[in-house]
């Protein structure tokens, strides 16, 4: 008798166990009306790392600042750090950077007293206001028509402070109802707590509705066929879309490496959203990207800077930069460098620094740079 008890009290435990797991493990994926949208958001980097489970779990104030921050990047906008002290709840944070930056770029406030509250989740109202600030930001609206009249099931709920972005959401089909009332219409439950995968869903439709994804290509570039370096990203005969890498530069970067596919001397190596490697002739590269330090356009010969090498990269400088003063002082210092080696260094005002040396340690190679510091 006792020997049956037992088993069937393992059982039940073992059932209680395995129930749990599957019900833990689908608490860490989207839910299935939310699933394509999330894939979607993540096919098109929308969603910050950190961010890859727990799509069921409420959004914490910090996170909805990495989510607004990744719409921000796709654009390719840079966003200049006002302040590195805006509250005194996030000193220390994990993402207190990306939290002043969301705050220099005005897509978010605070709480009043120096607090920001990271850790904090969000309403379904107060998302939908920080949606719009980000467009208003982002400026990705300027003849918005928000139309009077709306009705909700649940509308007597949403603060007056919040009605406009509630109903600009709405109408724009970026927020949508969770369920409609006995007269159809739709429930907004704006007071109720933003779960992860509302949030991403909203950011990826403000995205799509604004093509910021899903925008026409400007064209594709081929990598090398006979590029063997494995220390790019790329492999020999990949095509690569620049949509998102003129975003990032420009439209005229993006055009020169464009009208690069024809050509027998310059070879493109390997090229992302943030980054483009180029060779040209036998010894000499041309490398463009943007991270962490600035925008950074380094020459690199083993053989002399001829005419055809500097012309591309002063046409790449000109495009990235647009300053005909940065560009004539690297074609002093390129002139200088090509004719006596001469060593040439300058910072031109507090954005950019240019340079150019002769490094003989192994073989003669001349190395010219320009930086445009992170703001």
């Amino acid at each position: 008798m006792l020997k049956k008890i037992l088993q069937s009290f393992i059982g039940i435990m073992l059932l209680f166990v395995m129930t749990t797991t599957v019900a833990f493990g689908n608490e860490t994926l989207p839910s299935d009306w939310a699933k394509d949208e999330v894939d979607a958001a993540i096919t098109h980097g929308l969603i910050h790392e950190s961010l890859m489970e727990g799509y069921r779990q409420p959004i914490k104030r910090y996170e909805y600042v990495l989510l607004a921050l990744s719409i921000v990047e796709k654009t390719g906008i840079d966003i200049t750090l006002e302040s590195e002290y805006a509250f005194s709840d996030i000193l220390g944070h994990p993402y207190e950077k990306e939290i002043l930056k969301a705050y220099s770029f005005k897509i978010i406030d605070g709480y009043g007293n120096g607090l920001f509250k990271p850790d904090a989740y969000i309403t379904r109202q107060e998302v939908a206001s920080l949606v719009y600030k980000l467009i208003n930001a982002l400026v990705l609206d300027d003849d918005a028509v928000i139309q009077p009249g709306t009705q909700y099931a649940d509308g007597i709920q949403i603060s007056s402070w919040a009605k406009q972005a509630v109903d600009y959401c709405y109408q724009k089909n970026i927020m949508k109802g969770v369920g409609k009332d006995h007269a159809g219409l739709d429930i907004i439950r704006p007071l109720g707590t933003t779960t992860l995968e509302e949030a991403i869903l909203l950011m990826y439709r403000l995205a799509h509705e604004n093509q910021i994804v899903n925008a026409p290509s400007i064209g594709q570039v081929t990598i090398d066929e006979n590029n063997t370096d494995s220390t790019v990203n790329k492999v020999a005969g990949e095509t690569f879309d620049l949509t998102y890498f003129s975003r990032y530069f420009s439209i005229e970067a993006a055009t020169i490496l464009l009208e690069l596919e024809d050509s027998k001397d310059v070879r493109i190596v390997d090229v992302s959203d943030q980054s483009a490697l180029l060779s040209v002739g036998e010894k000499n590269t041309i490398y463009l990207v943007k991270d962490s330090r600035g925008t950074i356009l380094e020459l690199n010969s083993q053989t002399s800077i001829d005419a055809s090498l500097e012309t591309l990269y002063k046409q790449l400088l000109k495009a990235v930069n647009g300053n005909d003063f940065v560009v004539e002082r690297i074609e002093a210092g390129i002139q200088g460098l090509r004719s006596s080696g001469t060593r040439f260094e300058e910072s031109i005002g507090e954005a950019y620094q240019v340079m150019g040396n002769v490094d003989d340690t192994v073989d003669k190679v001349y190395i010219v740079k320009y930086h445009e510091m992170a703001r």
